[in-house]
């Protein structure tokens, strides 16, 4: 399944605290899955989320926990004729009308730019003689 809208539920096993975060994929969910996972287990990738920092907290501090991740919407990536990346768009839809769902993203996600519209820019187009 591509182009969805994603969240990861993380519950701390020590008081059953839950932290979420809302993530976005243009490719499939289970190669992001991947890419999360391997995030969690390699350490020179702890910074790359806020999940995977927040992962590392609990694992520095020997917290046990478990993620549950699920679906929330689907939605098409960035199309030259519309000019809008429906995918980006509900990804700040969630992080701003339902922050219970997204406690874990920075709120300076929602204002960089799309980026799935810098690979239909002209300048990444080849002309092969």
């Amino acid at each position: 399944m591509t182009g969805v809208i994603y969240q990861a539920i993380v519950t701390r096993h020590d008081n059953m605290n839950e932290e979420s975060y809302v993530g976005l994929t243009e490719n499939t969910f289970k190669s992001r899955y991947a890419g999360h996972m391997s995030n969690f287990k390699l350490e020179k990738h702890r910074n790359a989320t806020t999940l995977s920092e927040y992962v590392w907290k609990l694992k520095d501090q020997n917290v046990q926990h478990s993620v549950k991740w699920k679906i929330i919407s689907k939605a098409k990536p960035y199309s030259t004729s519309s000019k809008l990346c429906r995918l980006c768009l509900e990804e700040k839809y969630f992080i701003i009308h339902k922050p219970d769902m997204s406690s874990l993203n920075k709120r300076n996600e929602l204002t960089s730019a799309c980026r799935h519209r810098k690979k239909h820019l002209l300048c990444n187009f080849r002309h092969d003689k």
